[in-house]
């Protein structure tokens, strides 16, 4: 005789950092944003509750964000944190071995 296990859903926490591709540009509310659209899509998909907090500032690169957003967030631990970074990076016009070193700092930092 086989057995029925009724588990809660589980929940997955989630932040993202970066610049202004997470802040939601173009759209009215973070609910519109990308953050949101994900966490929409992984409860979907995975059956999950998704908790989903976003940390952003438009104009910052990826050296700015590791200096001055990932030491205040204060969620400890999350199941997944995506990064949006590159673009402010570009328009100053930062070499890509300036980035891709800002970038590692970033993720050890993280």
């Amino acid at each position: 005789m086989g057995q029925i296990l009724f588990l809660p859903k589980r929940t997955l926490r989630i932040i993202t950092v970066g610049e202004s591709t997470i802040t939601g540009v173009g759209v009215n509310t973070h609910k519109e944003g990308f953050t949101a659209t994900l966490a929409t899509e992984l409860a979907r998909r995975l059956n999950f509750n998704i908790n989903w907090k976003v940390y952003v500032k438009n104009g910052y690169t990826a050296k700015r964000i590791q200096e001055k957003i990932i030491n205040g967030v204060p969620e400890k631990p999350v199941d997944f944190i995506v990064i949006a970074i590159g673009g402010n990076d570009a328009f100053e016009l930062r070499s890509p071995k300036k980035w891709k070193k800002d970038v590692r700092a970033l993720i050890i930092s993280i």
